[in-house]
């Protein structure tokens, strides 16, 4: 997958998510290349609420996982700019209304729109905040 590809992946969901939401919001993606910030090998995406920094992983994802992470990634930017306390879970249930379409979760327990469990597995992290 050429390099710029998943960050065009990631825009779209941005744009589709506008679309059907009625209004803008402020939200980046950027690839972040900071050593072992990504421990896990679940560990693709983390947000502040206005950057998605992606791990170097998202380059050799597929187009359904750099979808599945974008949507659910784009939801916890909408939830926190809000300044909702939230948890995984909400996170998926967002992004699940917006696009109207299933988070799955793969065999390495990451979002993807394609095949896989759901809801979100009870033995990953169901961090809230």
């Amino acid at each position: 997958m050429r390099d710029n590809k998943w960050k065009r992946i990631c825009e779209e969901q941005k744009r589709i998510a506008e679309r059907k939401l009625g209004r803008t919001f402020e939200c980046s993606f950027v690839l972040d290349t900071t050593p072992d910030a990504y421990p896990e090998p679940r560990n693709f995406a983390r947000t502040d609420g206005y950057v998605v920094w992606f791990s170097p992983k998202i380059l050799r994802a597929s187009p359904q996982r750099i979808k599945g992470l974008a949507r659910h990634e784009i939801a916890h930017v909408l939830l926190m700019q809000e300044d909702i306390t939230h948890c995984e879970q909400d996170a998926d249930d967002l992004a699940e209304h917006i696009f109207r379409v299933p988070i799955y979760y793969d065999g390495m327990g990451v979002q993807t729109i394609s095949r896989g469990s759901r809801p979100r597995p009870a033995h990953l992290p169901e961090d809230c905040g």
